[in-house]
């Protein structure tokens, strides 16, 4: 089991990123933020592999923080990180937008600067290799993955309301559009909320008023 955990919200204590072995009960620090201004971690669990994103202090003078994606074996120990950047004019991999994982693969969501021109773009990591290629165009949130198959909302603004959701099959290329309804009358419910989940190669979501949990597969 991994969860982020954090004394006291208000008091600006660290957040800190454990891993817990149910079967033995032995507790694992995978990370400590003591900064006051510390974001918690969005992070993901396979198997013995642990990957999280998130704000630290910068190993360059000047820059205000470096966004870091990790990669963690808790059994070993083995640590790597796949990408380490300032975030000054640059990028942000966004902690509050999750992480998808797979054995193989790793999705994430990137948030450009505003002096670079600005959007969100989900990116996808090769757990062996570190290659990654970029999935989105525009302002792609909230990721997810299982199987063969990666989701996220796609938007045409940041603050757009509507957009879809988009399902891509990473082994046949195969892509699916599924659209934010206007009316409960329509095809697919009032999205309850707009975060997707994989499952067995099913996408789902909670429908109107957590009546409904309809998959589109």
């Amino acid at each position: 089991m991994v969860y982020a955990d954090q004394e006291s919200w208000y008091l600006y204590s660290p957040y800190i990123l454990y891993a817990y072995n149910l079967r033995s009960g032995a507790l694992i620090e995978l990370f400590s933020d003591p900064r006051p201004q510390a974001l918690p971690p969005a992070y993901a669990l396979v198997g013995e592999w642990v990957a999280w994103t998130t704000l630290v202090e910068s190993h360059k003078d000047g820059c205000s923080a470096d966004s870091v994606l990790v990669l963690q074996n808790i059994v070993s120990g083995e640590r790597r990180e796949l990408d380490r950047i300032c975030i000054d004019d640059n990028y942000i991999w966004r902690p509050f937008s999750g992480i998808g994982m797979t054995e193989q693969y790793i999705v994430v969501e990137q948030q450009i600067a505003d002096s670079q021109g600005g959007g969100h773009f989900i990116h996808l990591f090769d757990r062996q290799s570190g290659q990654r290629r970029r999935l989105s165009e525009g302002y792609g949130r909230m990721p997810a993955i299982n199987g063969d198959w990666v989701a996220w909302r796609d938007m045409r603004t940041l603050d757009d309301a509507d957009g879809v959701t988009i399902a891509l099959n990473l082994k046949t290329g195969e892509r699916k559009e599924i659209p934010y309804p206007t009316s409960p009358d329509e095809k697919y419910p009032y999205l309850r909320i707009d975060e997707p989940y994989i499952v067995g190669n099913r996408w789902l979501y909670l429908g109107c008023h957590g009546r409904r949990l309809p998959a589109c597969v």
